[in-house]
């Protein structure tokens, strides 16, 4: 494809074909937005309308009862799919202090749900039969972990709570840390930091 740059639309699930003002879904190069769907299924999209995603899974606070399991600091980074509803939590990946893995469990769909694509060149998931807990079931395992006192460092860690539908005010993101050069809304890649 000489004379064609793929760029990620972030939000959107498109890709924009730069030629002329063309712009293309990712999931299968149908224009948008004339195309109701693919060979795929629907076509995949990320939701950030918060209405939306607290109607699905509320928002809530992490817990507020103190457990002598509760972490002082825990790192947390989350991976998605793309689903029917969006983009959904598929893998909750938790550390301690010392950088050892205490948690890590893939997620599984809600029912009715239907995993799109699994996005794995990013997430790493290339299935999720192996899961047992949902969201919810997540969440309660997570309280074990994650107390009002602990302090949640993440590169750009609102994400993960957004996917995790987590409240939680003791955080430290590592985007603001160490912003782009090139100012909002870039952001610094993980793998540059």
């Amino acid at each position: 494809m000489t004379g064609f740059s793929r760029v990620s639309s972030i939000g959107v699930g498109l890709s924009n074909l730069r030629q002329g003002t063309n712009k293309i879904y990712a999931c299968c190069s149908a224009p948008f937005p004339s195309s109701p769907g693919c060979q795929f299924g629907p076509h995949v999209f990320v939701e950030k309308a918060i209405e939306e995603l607290h109607s699905r899974h509320p928002f809530t606070q992490s817990t507020s009862v103190e457990r002598s399991t509760n972490l002082e600091i825990a790192t947390i980074d989350c991976e998605g799919v793309y689903t029917t509803q969006g983009m959904s939590v598929a893998r909750v990946s938790v550390c301690d202090a010392d950088g050892k893995v205490v948690f890590d469990e893939l997620v599984r769909p809600d029912d009715g749900v239907e995993v799109i694509d699994f996005n794995t060149r990013f997430s790493g998931v290339t299935s999720l039969s192996s899961a047992d807990l949902d969201l919810e079931g997540i969440r309660r395992a997570l309280d074990a972990l994650i107390g009002p006192q602990t302090v949640i460092i993440g590169h750009a860690v609102e994400n993960d709570l957004m996917m995790l539908r987590m409240i939680h005010h003791r955080l430290v993101d590592t985007i603001i840390l160490y912003p782009s050069p090139f100012g909002l809304p870039y952001k610094r890649s993980l793998r540059a930091l």
